[in-house]
């Protein structure tokens, strides 16, 4: 159990390694990653991503750090959630690992994806080449997309699963 936790908006109780557990939780609930997400503090999230045990695995920084930019929306905490979300990514990319299957997705599958931004929409087939843990695949095309469409269904290389349908 952690003692380290949000004391007021924007404060902490302030990290100490040697104290609490870099993955414990607190009476609330909370990881410390996530408290010092949520009160924006960058020096604190840095220390605490960086500490060796550090396990990002279901770690809701990106929930937490939404929080403060939206709660109150005062000027300083968009400043602070902006410093803040470089880190953010960098710890939700820590987590994310290749997986066997996933929703229903596995590798060499055929799957469709619509792409219902165009006008009229538009169906690209292709297969699965792997299945990421954080709902994404890395997907082989039948034919190159066209840049509307890969902007459209594609970020940092890989489609959302919930682009795609799979194929009979």
């Amino acid at each position: 159990m952690n003692a380290y936790q949000l004391v007021a908006h924007r404060e902490t109780s302030g990290w100490n390694s040697s104290l609490d557990d870099v993955n414990g939780i607190n009476l609330f609930g909370m990881r410390p990653v996530e408290v010092a997400a949520q009160a924006g503090n960058v020096k604190e999230f840095r220390e605490i991503m960086s500490h060796p045990e550090f396990d990002p695995t279901g770690a809701r920084v990106r929930y937490f750090s939404c929080l403060l930019r939206d709660y109150r929306g005062e000027p300083e905490d968009v400043v602070a959630y902006n410093q803040l979300r470089p880190l953010v990514e960098t710890v939700e990319q820590m987590a994310v690992v290749k997986v066997e299957a996933l929703n229903g997705f596995k590798a060499e599958q055929r799957v469709s994806a619509q792409d219902v931004e165009a006008s009229p929409p538009q169906m690209y087939a292709g297969t699965v080449l792997s299945v990421w843990s954080d709902a994404t695949a890395d997907v082989k095309w039948d034919y190159n997309l066209n840049f509307a469409a890969e902007r459209h269904l594609v970020r940092n290389g890989r489609v959302e699963l919930h682009h795609l349908r799979r194929m009979s």
